[in-house]
């Protein structure tokens, strides 16, 4: 058994708890929707790092390539809610610029999850390194 196969298990169960404490607490106190956000972030880290485990212990270049194609949803949950933080933190009166930033990382999450192609990062995956 290897570090990694212990080590990102327990880092995505912390953001999972984080996610779940900073949820029940945006839940409670409606004035305070930077909670929400963090526990939206918080999630966004939990997935993303079971991707990367999935991407570490996959065996054949065909399920690597599905999962790096679909580790970009949370990489948009992470985009997204570093946006929205900036935006809750700051106070910021214009909600324009967060929506334009939001949609402009939504045309670049898009094509990679619909289309049929590896990846808009990876054009074509030959072959893995053997263990």
């Amino acid at each position: 058994m290897n570090w990694i196969t212990v080590a990102w298990p327990m880092i995505a169960a912390t953001c999972f708890t984080l996610a779940g404490l900073h949820l029940m607490i945006g839940f409670r106190r409606r004035d305070k929707k930077a909670h929400l956000i963090y526990a939206t972030f918080a999630a966004g880290v939990a997935c993303f790092a079971l991707y990367e485990l999935q991407l570490a212990q996959a065996v054949t270049v065909k399920e690597f390539g599905d999962l790096q194609r679909w580790i970009h949803l949370p990489a948009y949950v992470l985009i997204v809610a570093s946006f929205w933080s900036v935006h809750v933190f700051f106070g910021a009166r214009r909600t324009i610029t967060s929506w334009q930033s939001q949609s402009s990382a939504m045309y670049g999450c898009t094509p990679c999850c619909v289309s049929s192609a590896v990846s808009f990062n990876v054009a074509r995956i030959r072959d893995q390194r053997p263990r």
